[in-house]
């Protein structure tokens, strides 16, 4: 199987396998570099099962060329390469973005770094060290190509400038001036730009923010800016990301399975998966010490009832009485007419 053959070239362990999570666009970086990592393996293996058994698609990307060399790079095992250089500076910037720690003033500093990125790799013609050595050392590669189709960064950065503002008149741009780890002067004028751009004209009074950014220029490095203003910036969610997290482990959590757990059950293994900081092994450390907490968990406490008892429905119990009691004066008012006929 390829995995006994990957295990016996690399002394892969069985815990580090990876899984495809098809939520998470993330995973898809460390699967490339894994596959680069076992190449001679993978290559080996579906070479092995011949030119009838290997399928035709796998056969032919592992050839590497039209003569069928096999000493050399095929063009999949450098489009590979390719990847793995350019997935790293989507990979960063998506980490950056679904961060804890980034606040909305560094946000755009970041997109335009990915943009820049992207611009300074299209302009070089760089597609990573592992590409240019191929390149370099190719006599039968199709080199220009493969060039023209790595070069092809306009797509994406498009993409960005679709989605992502990028003009100097944007207010992430704006907000970029209460950046306190950049060391900056804030004058007056960044201020009123940053108030025009949230639309808060009629929320301060940009007198007394004025006068609190003059008493502000000698204590600048130790202190923050107006409360209000900055309060107000800094509670602006740099992605949905949070929140996104929370409904995806909610809905693995909350499946046609475990359609019995309770509400508090569900919500407090939300609790734990966010902000739980242990590895597996400390957190099975941990809970081995609290037998309370494992006794608890063998309970049967953390389900619900099949159902909640049936609850009476006034209404229909009032309506079949008075149809009983119409029944009853039906039958005696028959049983009287009868008695009088006699």
């Amino acid at each position: 199987m390829l995995r006994s053959a990957v295990q016996q070239h690399t002394k892969l362990r069985n815990d580090n396998e990876l899984r495809h999570v098809p939520t998470r666009w993330l995973s898809l970086l460390p699967a490339i570099d894994r596959l680069v990592s076992t190449w001679p393996a993978v290559q080996s293996y579906f070479l092995s099962l011949g030119d009838e058994e290997c399928p035709r698609v796998i056969w032919d990307a592992l050839r590497g060329n039209e003569h069928g060399e096999e000493d050399e790079c095929s063009e999949l095992q450098v489009t590979l390469f390719f990847l793995q250089n350019v997935l790293k500076i989507f990979s960063g910037a998506v980490l950056s973005l679904e961060s804890d720690n980034l606040t909305s003033v560094e946000v755009y500093a970041l997109m335009n770094g990915l943009r820049t990125k992207l611009q300074q790799h299209k302009k070089d013609a760089f597609f990573g060290a592992k590409v240019d050595r191929v390149f370099a050392s190719s006599v039968t590669f199709r080199v220009d190509r493969l060039r023209e189709e790595f070069i092809s960064y306009d797509t994406a950065e498009q993409y960005l400038e679709k989605w992502f503002n990028f003009s100097e008149t944007g207010h992430l741009f704006n907000l970029q001036c209460f950046n306190l780890k950049e060391r900056q002067d804030i004058s007056y004028w960044q201020l009123t730009t940053v108030v025009s751009a949230l639309q808060m004209d009629e929320d301060l009074d940009m007198d007394e923010l004025y006068n609190e950014n003059c008493a502000l220029q000698d204590v600048l490095p130790k202190l923050a800016t107006d409360t209000i203003l900055l309060s107000f910036v800094l509670s602006i969610p740099v992605s949905n990301a949070y929140s996104e997290r929370v409904f995806s482990i909610m809905k693995g959590a909350w499946t046609d399975v475990r359609n019995r757990c309770s509400i508090n059950l569900v919500r407090s293994e939300i609790k734990v998966k966010m902000n739980l900081q242990m590895s597996c092994g400390e957190f099975h450390k941990f809970i081995m010490g609290k037998p309370r907490e494992l006794a608890a968990a063998k309970s049967s406490a953390k389900y619900v009832s099949a159902g909640p008892p049936a609850q009476p429905n006034l209404r229909r119990d009032r309506v079949d009485e008075e149809s009983a009691s119409c029944s009853r004066e039906a039958r005696e008012s028959a049983r009287a007419g009868s008695y009088e006929e006699e």
